[in-house]
């Protein structure tokens, strides 16, 4: 749509035409149009550096060096080093560099700091350039609020928004419902579940999802792009590292500006004021650090209707009996006692545990390949592969001595690149046989132990503790029950366990 497939063309085209007037074999194409930040956020050039650390490529074709990384001085080091260490040349138009020469090295970092100052003075242009418009009043949001629709100016650049009637009239039924009350809720003040108990009832569709929850209400409530204003800065960028790894965050600032807003409001001022003191009034910040976790099964046990996450409900003050519920409105679920939950995916866990070593076990004796029978048969396929590929390099001078006419040329380099494409394909599937071998001795070492701790401790381990280790070995549980039974009859809900192999 911006144009970005038609750079990315033009630039194939340009490395072609190097490629050939080079005489150089292209055997990958990487082909990208994110412009990310830092490495790990472009995944083209992650499996770049993964094949060029598996001794892939010779050299690597770019329009221009600068392309490579536009990331920190971390980024352009990590990048820098798997070129020089694998000795693997960067092939420009202009010129190629050596990573292992040290003119050329130096030419590169100088070429890699320049991307980096000049993505920073692009990225400051953008960020200042949002902030002028935000001042003005126009809309630089990238998610669009309920209720509105995003419209370009006519008489001015930038963006704005428009009511859309039918979402609109829900808007202000929510603030009127949280604010004063209307028939639906009986002439009182509801809160936000309620809301969206009416509105699932009125077959409202919301947004996004498909129904409506609390935290959607919320999130209505307290946008005061509803009274006609335009807030900036709501949430900044923050990133910590921890053992080596660079996470991001994006918290809420207590003080961010707030300006007045060209587009139509929704609600008066008055309404919103009024909403404003009452959610300040209702919200209570519970204090985390007073209370354990006490749920064994948080963020992993999900009702099989709705998918939402299961919650512990205490059956009475001072005794440790408990129940695991759905709260979605309306859902079908049925809950059930915790502990005889609990005690079903302990028992589960154990079995399938032993049925998977039986497995392990049985794949290794009876369709184990010896790992020596397969190195030796990669090492003899890449053997043949060096040969075709010297070959296709000797077609190539003989054509540029004249030796070969072209139409021998596309004959002979035809035949060559469908031997080689054939090796390759053999080249795959030994190296796909050797990662499942070690993707198996991986999950031995890793994965069995894990489970084989959790099974032996688990019941001398506090809620938190077991949480802990569960996470770690299962992605997620579906729960399911539909019936409701007495005290005396077996449990008769089903469960759907996800391991994390």
């Amino acid at each position: 749509m911006h144009g970005e497939g038609e750079t990315l063309a033009r630039h194939e085209k340009i490395l072609t035409d190097l490629a050939f007037g080079m005489g150089i074999v292209v055997e990958e194409t990487y082909r990208e149009i994110v412009s990310g930040e830092s490495i790990a956020a472009r995944p083209e050039m992650l499996r770049l550096l993964d094949d060029i650390e598996n001794d892939k490529w010779d050299g690597v074709l770019v329009v221009e060096i600068e392309r490579l990384a536009r990331g920190d001085s971390r980024d352009q080091g990590l990048l820098l080093e798997t070129f020089k260490y694998h000795n693997v040349k960067i092939i420009t138009p202009l010129k190629t560099y050596d990573p292992n020469d040290e003119f050329d090295e130096e030419y590169a970092e100088f070429g890699l700091f320049m991307s980096r100052r000049e993505y920073k003075t692009i990225k400051r242009r953008l960020v200042n350039g949002k902030k002028a418009a935000a001042k003005e009043g126009k809309f630089v949001g990238a998610l669009v609020p309920y209720g509105y629709e995003k419209i370009k100016l006519d008489s001015d650049k930038g963006y704005s928004l428009r009511p859309v009637p039918r979402e609109a009239e829900v808007v202000r039924s929510i603030f009127e419902m949280y604010t004063r009350g209307t028939v639906e809720t009986k002439g009182r003040p509801v809160g936000m579940q309620s809301i969206a108990t009416i509105l699932n009832d009125l077959h409202i569709p919301p947004q996004k999802s498909d129904r409506w929850a609390p935290s959607t209400i919320r999130g209505i409530i307290t946008n005061c792009v509803y009274a006609g204003k335009i807030q900036y800065g709501r949430r900044s960028l923050g990133k910590s590292v921890h053992n080596g790894v660079v996470t991001k965050t994006y918290p809420v600032n207590k003080d961010y500006p707030i300006y007045n807003g060209i587009h139509q409001p929704l609600i008066d001022p008055e309404t919103w004021l009024l909403s404003q003191k009452i959610f300040a009034d209702r919200t209570c910040v519970p204090n985390f650090r007073k209370y354990e976790l006490q749920n064994p099964f948080a963020s992993l046990l999900r009702c099989g209707e709705c998918r939402r996450s299961m919650t512990r409900r205490p059956l009475k003050s001072g005794t440790n009996r408990a129940w695991i519920i759905c709260k979605t409105h309306g859902c079908p679920t049925v809950g059930a006692d915790l502990d005889d939950v609990e005690k079903r995916i302990i028992d589960s866990l154990a079995q399938w545990l032993h049925d998977y070593k039986l497995e392990l076990s049985c794949t290794e004796t009876f369709t184990g390949i010896s790992p020596a029978l397969l190195t030796n048969a990669l090492s003899e396929k890449q053997r043949q592969a060096d040969d075709l590929k010297k070959q296709l390099d000797h077609v190539y001078q003989l054509l540029e001595t004249d030796v070969y006419s072209i139409e021998v040329f596309r004959e002979r380099s035809g035949t060559l690149t469908d031997q080689l494409n054939g090796v390759k394909l053999d080249l795959e599937d030994l190296e796909g046989q050797l990662k499942k071998q070690a993707d198996r001795e991986k999950r031995r070492a890793l994965l069995i132990p894990k489970f084989e701790g959790l099974l032996d401790h688990y019941w001398e381990l506090s809620a938190g503790e077991k949480n802990d280790l569960l996470s770690e070995v299962v992605e997620r549980i579906e729960y399911f029950k539909s019936s409701r039974g007495t005290k005396r009859t077996v449990p008769d809900f089903t469960l759907k366990i996800y391991p994390r192999l």
